[in-house]
């Protein structure tokens, strides 16, 4: 059967409507795929079409047809585009990072503190850092005397662990004074970085809030854009060499922010890592995280070595291990 046979069957004004739908659905699939759960936008509206009074019409039921075969189509796309294997030779003096979402709730601390422990490193960035996250890595503090720390009791804490000197501190806040990104200069020897911890507004409270989902989803994309923008205006007049920004960073590579980092920066799991990347959702009852909210990207004299997901983590958030050369 001629998959187009059926369009063909339909008026010019049904071929028209149709045409017009899948085009604004092509031309929006940057905001509709590119949340982190803007992936559901598609679904549900093919749902709703299915469920509706005009399933009747010949061009509704070819629209959600036509529908799930492109959001199939861009979806594999997407994901081809992430899958990258380019092993660089490892050469001069490296450093070491590791990176956790270490997920303000999490119970099991334990967990994280014993991978850590397994994986040396020369900094440690944390994002969702409590009092109490801070109390549990005291016997790993003691190995880092040079730290920077804002200890939160929810989501908003950051830390950023070293074993070099760290200069010109700054700390990115909303005007509500709960920070999103830390930025600070490492002096290892003659290697000079500077290193932005970010942690860009989540998308959680989108999916808590299916009733409110399109209006909740473009406003927190705008919210992460904003706060992107934010982090470069702050760093724009502060002189590197090499920079490095590593975090949660709430997006996935179809969402305009995303793009719009790219553009700025080089992403370092497309020049050394190897498989997907994928590093939320890890909780129960999920065995494989499907998408990569958590990133490495460079720019200036930095090189990526080697970079991994650690498997070992107890939060939502697989850790990331990072080698580059400055």
């Amino acid at each position: 059967m001629d998959i187009l046979s059926p369009f063909k069957s339909l008026s010019i004004r049904s071929k028209i409507w149709l045409i017009l739908l899948l085009a604004v659905g092509v031309l929006s699939h940057g905001f509709l795929l590119g949340n982190a759960y803007g992936i559901f936008v598609w679904p549900i509206f093919i749902i709703s079409l299915v469920r509706s009074k005009f399933w009747r019409f010949p061009h509704v039921r070819w629209t959600a047809f036509y529908s799930a075969v492109l959001v199939g189509f861009m979806l594999v796309i997407g994901l081809l585009r992430s899958f990258h294997i380019h092993p660089e030779p490892k050469a001069g003096k490296q450093l070491t990072i590791l990176d956790y979402n270490l997920f303000f709730k999490n119970q099991h601390k334990s967990q994280i503190v014993q991978e850590i422990q397994a994986h040396p490193a020369d900094l440690i960035v944390f994002q969702e850092y409590t009092p109490a996250w801070e109390k549990a890595l005291s016997s790993i503090a003691t190995q880092f005397p040079y730290r920077r720390t804002f200890a939160h009791a929810g989501s908003h804490g950051l830390a950023i662990y070293s074993k070099y000197p760290l200069h010109d501190y700054e700390l990115i806040q909303v005007d509500t004074l709960l920070p999103f990104a830390q930025v600070v200069n490492i002096e290892a020897g003659n290697a000079h970085c500077q290193l932005i911890n970010a942690h860009l507004p989540s998308p959680a409270v989108v999916v808590e809030n299916p009733d409110r989902f399109m209006k909740l989803a473009r406003g927190n994309h705008l919210q992460r854009r904003w706060a992107y923008r934010r982090i470069m205006a702050q760093v724009a007049d502060r002189s590197a060499a090499a920079s490095l920004m590593i975090g949660d960073l709430n997006t996935i590579s179809t969402e305009p922010v995303f793009r719009e980092i790219k553009h700025e920066w080089t992403d370092c799991w497309s020049r050394v890592g190897s498989g997907w990347g994928f590093t939320f959702p890890h909780t129960q009852g999920i065995d494989q995280p499907f998408l990569r909210l958590d990133y490495a990207m460079i720019r200036g004299a930095i090189r990526p070595i080697e970079m991994e997901i650690l498997p070992g983590s107890s939060s939502d958030h697989l850790g990331i291990k990072l080698q580059v050369e400055i």
